[in-house]
């Protein structure tokens, strides 16, 4: 719904209607050997409107897979992958379909056993991926995530 105020349009989003999903995900975790796992899971899924029309903006299909390398007692190496796959527009939505993108991420961290503390050294969407999340269809764009980043971490326990 639109409201005025102040010479200021204002968008409010009200939630109506309902939506209908079915869909499934499998997840696995394989233990290498004492130094390495690997997690995976799948999910499908499909969401329409109350009138049975695709409801929009959901990933039909989405795929994670992380795998962990402990490198001794105290280094550990983190690559997780993140794909997501045909996110259709909602009815009357008339802008291009968005992108399918998937996310490489890599983390290095610390965590002495016997310590209240750990650093971890990283990079998230590490190919520099161009991500987007749908947005309201009355906008131009749709909302970008975040390029490459790197990121450092410092945890303390009490």
């Amino acid at each position: 719904r639109l409201l005025t105020l102040e010479d200021r349009t204002v968008y409010m989003h009200d939630n109506i209607g309902t939506l209908k999903g079915q869909g499934f995900e499998l997840e696995g975790r394989w233990k290498i050997n004492k130094f390495s796992t690997v997690l995976a899971n799948y999910a499908y899924v499909k969401v329409e409107d109350g009138d049975g029309l695709e409801a929009g903006n959901y990933p039909h299909h989405q795929f994670y897979v992380r795998y962990d390398w402990f490198i001794n007692k105290d280094w550990a190496v983190n690559t997780r992958l993140n794909w997501v796959a045909d996110r259709d527009r909602p009815a009357g939505d008339e802008r291009l379909e968005l992108k399918n993108y998937t996310e490489l991420d890599f983390t290095l961290r610390y965590a002495a056993r016997q310590k209240p503390w750990n650093i971890a050294l990283g990079v998230r969407n590490l190919l520099d991926e161009d991500r987007r999340e749908p947005s309201d269809p009355r906008l131009v764009g749709d909302y970008p995530k975040a390029g490459r980043e790197w990121f450092g971490e410092v945890r303390y326990k009490f």
